[in-house]
């Protein structure tokens, strides 16, 4: 029974959430809060700023729905942040069903859907465009919800959300919501620095218990046993595996890829195993687009169905429903109707490869429970809602384009954290399909790992500098370095640093005590004695040298027949040798007097080998016959030899270095500490005070390097744009007229892209050369080699060396600088941009190209994207205006603007 405190206490929470507005909010969610949410709501009512961190469809957002309620109960305005516009698109439509179109709004760069409504959401870009550009959208904003917000930690995205938490007006309210992070306090701890209170509310608990299996053979087996340990059945059967499949050998890529493939079971076996067993919908994550496609074509010939009549017809009105904007020939380009029958039986394959359209469409019919199956890259764990009774995963291995890499626990959590449906799902389950090369102990350990921790991945960008400036001036903007959350946690370890470097300073005064010798200054005298021991280890080092030399050349020497003497190691003894070298170093073939037939080498002799006798060897002498290696065998052990042996060592010391070191033995023994009874203890004092004496000297590095590698980036980004004319060069306190222009430009290649449009480039070009143009500004093939592109046109090939002659200059300026050059430039999509821009059909413009359908259409909206920003930035001439206008327009038709169109 809970005492008259706790109960007072419970009565005055239902008071205040009465109050507050949460009571209703609650009643109105037709569903009893966690204690996490209320705790979460609770600190929304109260206006602090919270940080919410809890597992993937624990109901997070649950906090963000009750802060749009408050403000639209007060008439304020409340913006929801995503990373990515496909979630904010998603959660767009979710807050439309909740409070009416009318309520809700949608920023994302493609487009623009009522953006004075009371909730709207966008991308974080767009919101730290506001903060730059001074928006009057932010004077009656009120709260700020951050979706996702380890986000923070892509190197891409990262540093967008610092920039915006920092700059964000004072009296905006920020939620941030996370998946489960191990540092949630640390992360909030700086929220509280930039931003004022905030709180911390964390969950740790899966509202829909996960089991993890491994897919073996038509089963699946538990990865983990009652007590939480690898299940012993699981080895055994893995032990089986390896021995019927035997080693991989041949280059790596290679021979994983025939490990793995090696009794690998087949799509259709998953498919039917998983629907069997009902944990039905599935995701199975496939590391490759042609894996994802392909697992579907598998399924596809199998005869796969797992859908019903009425449902197949539903699925095929959603489908045409959605893709009624594309013309008749795109969709015969695509695929479709291929691409339909998969649907319709419950099947998807979904990766970036695919256009919008049909990644929507998948999305939307696996949310309404029609499509089972959906075979996925990682790229759907990344925010998209897409909930599944299980996931499965065909291998923990992946390939990053160097080397194939262990799937980590944040990577292994955000893909299985898809698997139990809340309100759905009673549990969810995650599969790992067992292969020769899986290692059952990472996995167990990988899948029972604590969660990861938020790093930061800030790092200025030109735009950034340019901005801040403008914004705030020189000496501000360089103060943005020291808030930002990387100072933050790099100050965290200097202060660990730090306090191991005083740790050590105290241990060393300890030590010193034991350094005072009566009889004379210690220090002198260990210190002869350390100068002693560096000379000997380099005088026997340089003697092993010349000795092994030797050895080397002797063992060249040696023919078949020679008789020798092994002198070192356990292979001692009389040897014949039976191969001479034929590589180097040296390695000899040798039979024993014990008929074994060894491999020798300069490691087995003290001192060069010497020719004792020669034995006859007839020709075709077999090692693998054993009457042969007997034979031969008896006749070394009875052979004279010459009596005159080998040293057992041979010295090669140079006689300076010698007498260097006799004269240091001679002052260490006539110095008047070396008689000291307690020399010994002196000396261990002395040892222990010179390792921490260095370890103080590495830690102070590090913290020298810590401090002011922001700082130091920042600067040199300024150098670099002052010597290009971007900013006053003699005091960088200001802007000059280039950098208003460079400030509207938020791209990779933006500084090269400033140069461009500085030149007038794009005054003198058609529209479907200005789309070209920004091809090559934005465009980044996913391999990584190159292959040479064929232009169209002259003046494309023209163009194009302007615009490499632009980042050739700015790669220049920034190696004077030291600075991490500007990615290279990439042509690859230059020829089918402008095909497509001139009104070629998609046949045309995929014609020989690598790329796929989902890969043009996305690279046409970036290459939208950057046109945009440089026809609304400052300083753009009316010619320049109108010709990347121009080429919007081009650009964005049909397959490009479907998605958009039915926002």
């Amino acid at each position: 029974m809970s005492s008259y405190a706790q109960r007072y206490a419970q009565s005055q929470d239902r008071s205040s959430d009465r109050r507050s507005g949460l009571a209703d909010f609650a009643e109105q969610c037709g569903f009893v809060l966690d204690d996490f949410q209320v705790d979460a709501c609770r600190a929304v009512a109260k206006g602090l700023n919270v940080v919410v961190s809890a597992p993937t469809g624990s109901g997070k957002t649950v906090v963000a729905e009750f802060a749009a309620h408050l403000c639209r109960e007060a008439g304020k305005r409340l913006f929801y942040t995503t990373p990515i516009k496909a979630l904010s698109n998603q959660k767009f439509h979710e807050l439309r069903e909740a409070h009416g179109e009318n309520a809700v709004g949608l920023l994302t760069g493609d487009n623009s859907v009522n953006p004075d409504a009371e909730l709207v959401v966008m991308t974080t870009e767009v919101l730290r465009n506001m903060i730059y550009s001074d928006s009057n959208e932010l004077i009656d904003l009120s709260v700020v919800v951050m979706d996702e917000v380890h986000y923070l930690a892509d190197k891409s995205r990262g540093p967008v959300w610092e920039e915006t938490l920092i700059h964000l007006p004072a009296h905006v309210q920020v939620i941030a919501l996370s998946a489960t992070v191990s540092n949630a306090d640390e992360f909030s701890s700086w929220i509280s620095h930039i931003r004022g209170a905030t709180e911390t509310v964390v969950e740790k608990h899966r509202p829909v218990p996960l089991h993890q299996h491994v897919f073996h053979e038509g089963r699946l087996i538990d990865l983990l046993n009652p007590a939480g340990q690898l299940n012993p059945e699981l080895v055994t059967l893995h032990k089986r595996l390896r021995e019927q499949q035997g080693p991989s050998h041949g280059n790596q890529r290679s021979a994983h890829r025939r490990h793995w493939q090696s009794g690998r079971p087949s799509r259709a076996e998953i498919v039917d195993t998983l629907a069997d067993a009902g944990l039905s919908p599935a995701i199975v994550f496939i590391f490759s687009r042609n894996g994802c496609d392909s697992a579907v074509e598998q399924c596809l010939d199998a005869r796969v169905r797992l859908t019903s009549a009425t449902e197949r017809l539903e699925i095929r009105e959603i489908i045409e429903e959605r893709c009624r904007n594309i013309p008749d020939g795109d969709l015969a380009v695509l695929g479709y109707l291929r691409w339909r029958e998969a649907l319709e039986n419950g099947l998807a394959a979904h990766h970036a490869g695919l256009i919008p359209v049909f990644k929507e469409t998948i999305e939307a019919l696996f949310q309404r429970g029609l499509i089972k199956l959906v075979f996925a890259t990682e790229t759907l764990a990344l925010g998209i809602n897409m909930p599944a009774k299980s996931v499965l995963i065909e291998r923990m291995v992946k390939w990053n384009g160097d080397a194939h890499v262990q799937l980590n626990p944040a990577e292994f959590t955000q893909l299985t954290g898809r698997a139990g449906r809340r309100g759905i799902d009673d549990e969810g389950h995650a599969v790992v399909v067992m292969s020769a090369d899986l290692d059952l102990q990472t996995l167990a350990a990988t899948a029972t790992s604590p969660s990861f921790p938020l790093r930061s991945a800030f790092t200025a960008s030109y735009n950034m500098v340019v901005n801040l400036i403008g914004t705030y001036g020189f000496e501000e903007a360089r103060r943005f370095n020291s808030l930002s959350f990387a100072q933050f946690q790099s100050d965290l370890s200097q202060k660990g640093l730090s306090a191991a470097i005083a740790k050590n300073t105290e241990s060393q005064q300890e030590f010193a005590q034991d350094l005072a010798c009566h009889l004379g200054d210690f220090d002198a005298y260990a210190q002869l004695a350390a100068d002693l021991s560096k000379a000997e280890k380099a005088a026997n080092a340089e003697s092993r040298t010349a000795a092994n030399s030797a050895i080397n050349a002797a063992l060249e020497q040696l023919r078949t027949g020679d008789v020798i003497e092994v002198n070192r190691g356990r292979r001692r003894g009389r040897a014949l040798v039976i191969a001479p070298a034929v590589a180097w170093p040296p390695r000899i073939a040798v039979l024993s007097i014990d008929r074994q037939v060894r491999r020798v080498a300069v490691g087995d002799f003290a001192a060069p080998p010497r020719v004792l006798a020669h034995i006859r060897i007839r020709e075709g002498f077999n090692e693998r016959s054993t009457n042969a290696r007997k034979s031969l065998a008896a006749e070394l052990a009875t052979i004279a030899v010459d009596e005159q042996t080998s040293p057992a060592e041979s010295t090669y010391t140079i006689d300076s270095s010698e007498d260097a070191i006799s004269r240091m033995r001679s002052a260490l023994r006539s110095h008047a500490c070396h008689g000291c009874a307690d020399r010994a203890v002196h000396m261990s004092a002395w040892h222990a005070h010179q390792r921490l004496s260095k370890e103080s000297s590495v830690l102070s590095a590090k913290i020298a390097g810590r401090q002011s590698a922001l700082t130091r980036r920042f600067d040199a980004l300024c150098r670099v744009l002052g010597e290009l004319g971007y900013m006053d060069a003699t005091s960088e306190l200001q802007l000059l007229p280039p950098g208003a222009l460079l400030a509207g430009i938020h791209t990779e290649l933006d500084l090269v892209t400033a140069e461009v449009v500085q030149q007038g480039i794009f005054d003198e070009v058609t529209p479907a050369v200005a789309a070209a143009m920004g091809a090559a500004l934005t465009y980044e093939s996913r391999g990584d080699e190159q292959k040479p592109v064929i232009m169209p046109t002259d003046e494309i090939r023209h163009v194009l060396t302007t615009i490499h002659r632009a980042w050739a200059k700015v790669t220049e300026i920034e190696g004077n600088h030291q600075v991490r050059q500007t990615r290279p430039l990439d042509f690859s999509m230059v020829p089918a941009m402008y095909r497509w821009a001139r009104g070629g059909t998609l046949a045309n413009v995929l014609h020989d190209q690598e790329f796929s359908a989902g890969d043009f259409v996305r690279a046409c909206r970036q290459c939208i994207d950057l046109l945009r920003h440089i026809a609304t930035s400052d300083g753009v001439s009316v010619a320049t205006r109108n010709a990347v206008r121009g080429a919007i327009h081009a650009i964005d038709r049909d397959l490009v603007n479907a998605s958009v169109a039915d926002q």
